[in-house]
């Protein structure tokens, strides 16, 4: 059995995984027990995954963040600045990312003005 730990200060095999875009390593974890609300230097897997560059696979990026959320990521949870995965997705400039975020009708009210100009120039 892997041992997932709690300490804020350390990384965790999940958040490894999700940095590194391995897709079933992230799902065998997450289905192993793995939590996917771990706070770690600040961030949760999710919010780690919406910035990860998007020049180079999409494709995994969308499947990372899918199946955190699928799995109960916590689109609320917030990071010592108050930004949530929404903040992160829109920092991470990936529109299908940002798409599926917001199509979870999740409440994400803080620092609306301050994203107001990004939303603007989504067209």
């Amino acid at each position: 059995m892997v041992k997932f730990t709690k300490d804020p200060r350390y990384s965790t095999m999940l958040f490894n995984a999700v940095s590194g875009r391995r897709v079933k390593l992230t799902r065998i974890l997450v289905e192993g027990g793995a939590d996917v609300n771990i706070v770690v230097f600040g961030m949760t897997p999710i919010m780690a995954a919406c910035l990860l560059p998007s020049k180079d696979d999409e494709n995994k990026k969308f499947q990372l963040v899918k199946l955190l959320l699928d799995n109960g990521a916590d689109l609320k949870a917030r990071d010592d600045l108050g930004r949530t995965a929404l903040h992160y997705a829109y920092m991470g400039e990936c529109p299908i990312i940002i798409n599926l975020i917001r199509s979870k009708k999740r409440d994400n009210r803080s620092h609306r003005k301050r994203f107001a100009c990004i939303r603007k120039n989504e067209d």
